[in-house]
């Protein structure tokens, strides 16, 4: 911490130590020796954040609670540019993806961002954050072999085009059977970029992304309440974006420094449950004013334009001839803007005392509200190694079409009384249930409170955190009745009737014990209590109560980093997890050990790896409830060249 900085907390670059809140920084020797070869899974080792797997190539993060595929209380950004979906307001992470090699870091702050950010950082910021074109010069090439025949490839190609001006092109290609037990079909993905800039001036970024795999989806057709038939079908489930960025940095006078970015992406998704095509539009600039070297602000504005075309309509669609799963929409496009503005004041009071106040208003034109996220900040130095800080802050969640203008649409099975299903697998009933949107115009919003400590030598660092939340207007899916003319449809519905307090600790700990070892540890503690709150409509019955309750989740991983000798590293991850749902949720607890063994004869010598993940789970473990996917142990040869 003493050393390392960060842009995440103020769209300029702080210290680490001086920032009062959550922080953490993940810098990219440790993703590449940790033998992560995902961007998420390397996420596992930030305190507060929870990684599971709904399928080999479909990671959920999530942050403090609220797990699930569809998480959106975490703003999700590469290079400063936001990786959301408008459609959902979380992130779909299979898409998310890049040469780890030339990944720098990954800044994240935890607990509300708001001010800074705006919508859709309640829980906080993960920014990944790449390499300069001048920083990767030269060409690489990577390969890695997995078990069960999974594998990846990427090249990088740098070049200098000119007076301080750069270039960096890469291609990474990754074949991954979705799981090789249960379900062997290969999702296959390709992602490419380019990236120019000029030395502390501009950059330009485009790129993109393609995956698809083979589903076999099946429709039940549907006469009087009782199915008739089922049809299967072999449907290539596709998607694709592609983006550009550009960012411009410039000193406007003695005080003044500011920051311009632009950016769009275009998203096509064919999955039933995600489907349409997805446009967004975004523009912010940014500024900081010293008056002194004690007193500055940071203030900006940002508007984004979002338009998107949806796939299937919930008025023309056949209730009794009906996909396994698939999301309707009750319009067929629809187009919005969101503007906003913020400011924030920094002062240090003497050598001792420093503060942070500041605000952002943001306009959602969806659903025509605007709201105001505040937040007030202070750092104290105790000493030159103990620093305390507190701070107080609010964040709101942008509007979400999936809540306010779609339905979905999920099978199920049944045996019917006095059938013996087990002994004729014909005799089994299907039937589905459908959600229907919320009409409340209420945002999701929360308030935190949090308390930390940080302690920072030249070789032993602690950082710690306490926080307490409290969330607003909580979306819940909640049972009604049978659909009143389609007697097979159990009918749900989505309201914001609920409201959840949450308590943490997060604590991540650096000890270097050598020039050769390092140790780093990250823990971290949560509880969350939902509450069914009524009074905010008079449209919900509360049977969604308990959905988000967690009575206590541990979550803890320590990584160690060891240079046996100039050509040998030998490094390790152990990871644990116990989760206590507090209701009719069981997850088995569990305890894994990954390790690295890396070896390069000269600077100029291809790296080779022996990734072995989960050592010694020949039965495996669920790290979540959604889904059924086993984590086992799985072993990968990684070879990389740079030249």
């Amino acid at each position: 911490m003493l050393d390392v900085t960060m842009e995440t907390a103020s769209k300029f670059s702080q210290k680490l130590t001086d920032i009062p809140a959550a922080v953490y920084v993940l810098e990219g020797e440790r993703i590449k020796r940790s033998g992560a070869t995902t961007i998420a899974e390397a996420l596992a080792l930030v305190p507060g954040l929870r990684v599971s797997s709904f399928s080999a190539v479909e990671p959920n993060v999530s942050s403090r609670g609220f797990h699930g595929g569809l998480f959106n209380k975490m703003l999700v950004l590469q290079d400063g540019r936001s990786l959301y979906s408008p459609v959902y307001g979380g992130v779909y992470w299979a898409d998310i993806d890049y040469l780890l090699e030339d990944i720098e870091r990954i800044e994240v702050l935890r607990g509300p961002a708001g001010t800074i950010w705006g919508g859709n950082a309640e829980n906080g910021v993960i920014n990944i954050v790449t390499k300069s074109a001048e920083e990767t010069q030269g060409g690489l090439v990577t390969g890695t072999y997995k078990q069960f025949g999974n594998y990846e490839l990427g090249a990088r190609q740098g070049i200098h085009l000119g007076d301080d001006v750069y270039g960096r092109a890469f291609y990474k290609f990754k074949s991954t059977k979705r799981d090789p037990v249960n379900n062997p079909v290969r999702w296959n993905a390709h992602h490419a970029g380019i990236v120019i800039e000029k030395s502390d001036d501009w950059t330009l970024r485009v790129g993109g992304e393609q995956s698809g795999y083979d589903e076999d989806i099946y429709k039940v057709k549907y006469e009087n309440g009782l199915s008739t038939d089922i049809s299967f079908e072999s449907t290539n489930i596709d998607s694709y974006s592609y983006y550009a960025q550009f960012d411009k940095a410039m000193s406007i006078s003695e005080q003044t420094d500011g920051q311009y970015r632009l950016w769009f992406q275009n998203n096509y998704d064919s999955a039933y449950d995600a489907p349409g095509k997805y446009l967004t539009i975004d523009g912010e600039a940014s500024f900081v004013t010293s008056f002194t070297d004690e007193h500055k602000i940071t203030y900006g504005l940002g508007y984004r334009f979002v338009h998107l075309d949806f796939t299937y309509q919930s008025q023309s669609y056949d209730f009794d001839d009906v996909h396994y799963y698939v999301r309707l929409y009750d319009i067929p496009s629809a187009s919005d803007s969101i503007v906003n503005g913020f400011i924030q004041y920094e002062a240090t009071w003497g050598e001792k005392l420093s503060t942070v106040v500041g605000a952002k208003l943001e306009y959602f034109e969806q659903n025509d509200h605007i709201e105001l996220s505040p937040q007030a900040r202070a750092l104290y130095s105790l000493t030159n190694a103990h620093t305390l800080w507190a701070g107080i802050g609010r964040s709101a969640i942008a509007p979400s079409y999936m809540d306010t203008n779609s339905s979905y649409i999920a099978n199920g099975i049944y045996c019917p009384q006095g059938s013996d299903c087990n002994a004729n697998p014909n005799d089994y009933e299907y039937f589905f249930s459908l959600t229907e949107p919320s009409q409340a115009e209420e945002v999701e919003s929360v308030v935190t409170y949090e308390l930390g400590h940080r302690y920072a030598s030249a070789h032993v660092e602690l950082d710690s955190t306490i926080f307490f939340s409290q969330y607003s207007h909580i979306s819940g899916q909640e049972f009604v009745s049978w659909h009143p003319d389609y007697s097979q449809i159990d009918l749900y519905q989505r309201t914001y009737d609920y409201e959840v307090d949450s308590f943490g600790v997060e604590i991540a700990a650096h000890w270097r014990l050598a020039d050769t070892f390092t140790l780093y540890g990250a823990y971290s503690y949560v509880h969350l209590d939902q509450e069914w709150a009524p009074s905010h409509s008079g449209s919900s019955n509360g049977n969604d109560q308990d959905y988000y309750d967690i009575d206590g989740q541990h979550l803890a991983s320590i990584q160690s980093l060891w240079s046996v000798t100039d050509a040998i590293e030998f490094d390790f991850v152990v990871k644990g997890q116990a989760i206590d749902y507090g209701n009719s949720w069981q997850l088995d607890n569990f305890f894994a050990v990954d390790a690295r063994l890396g070896w390069q004869t000269s600077e100029n010598a291809p790296l080779v790896e022996l990734l072995i993940k989960n050592i010694g789970e020949t039965k495996g473990y669920y790290e979540d409830i959604y889904g059924a996917y086993k984590q086992e142990q799985n072993v990968a040869l990684r070879a990389s060249y740079a030249y």
